[in-house]
């Protein structure tokens, strides 16, 4: 991936990018009745492109969203730490298997089957993708979890540029993420998961676009929002 996407960066606020994602993500963690909580601090300016940080943020919540049972809870976590925005997504999810742990963030990386694991069952190009873009701000990303059914966190560091960890006022109405990035556009979304479908909904339409849900690509029919064959 790298040289092939160039960054739009300039001063943003993270905190108004986080507080968005969240909002996103509520209606597909009702819809699994998880508990989706969070402690953002205000005012938290970096060096770096809001669409690109929109995504890696709207990635870990899915993640977190994706392998949590219903009742569970996701906790979401943004602070100042030293010259740094520290962002901490933690679930009770599945949690990741200690084989699995040192690769997470590899393209492809697969889980053993027989345990269950962050990358069972699929390919780990989100979390690939996650940290290409943290790493481009400068920053990093770690993972952590005690094992299989406890849960996982997921903690990225994001380093305020010298204007930016000067800057005391609120952002700029266009420094806001765009709520409205995808109106217009409608969105096929293929997934054999039912919950993978609705999370995946839920933020497509939160952001203007119209998504059609199926279940399968060969026995999709147009208009079938269920993907029942």
């Amino acid at each position: 991936m790298a040289g092939k996407i160039r960054l739009d960066r300039h001063r943003v606020d993270v905190a108004a990018i986080a507080s968005a994602a969240v909002d996103a993500a509520r209606p597909a963690a009702r819809a699994k009745r998880i508990t989706l909580t969070e402690t953002i601090a205000p005012l938290l300016f970096v060096d770096g492109d809001p669409h690109r940080l929109q995504q890696v943020i709207f990635n870990l919540l899915t993640n977190a969203l994706k392998f949590t049972p219903d009742h569970g809870q996701i906790h979401l976590a943004l602070t100042r730490d030293d010259a740094c925005a520290r962002l901490v997504v933690r679930d009770t999810g599945i949690g990741i298997a200690a084989d699995v742990l040192p690769r997470i963030f590899e393209r492809f990386a697969q889980g053993n089957v027989a345990v269950p694991s962050r990358t069972s069952g699929g390919l780990s190009l989100g979390l690939a993708i996650v940290k290409y873009f943290v790493e481009q701000h400068g920053g990093a990303i770690t993972a952590d979890s005690a094992g299989p059914g406890h849960g996982a966190t997921f903690t990225v560091t994001l380093p305020f540029s010298a204007e930016a960890a000067a800057a005391t006022i609120a952002a700029p109405a266009a420094e806001r993420i765009d709520r409205s990035l995808l109106s217009g556009v409608r969105v096929l979304v293929v997934d054999d998961t039912s919950d993978d479908r609705a999370t995946l909904g839920a933020i497509l339409e939160h952001f203007g676009a119209t998504p059609t849900m199926v279940g399968s690509a060969c026995r999709s029919r147009p208009g079938d929002r269920t993907g029942r064959p």
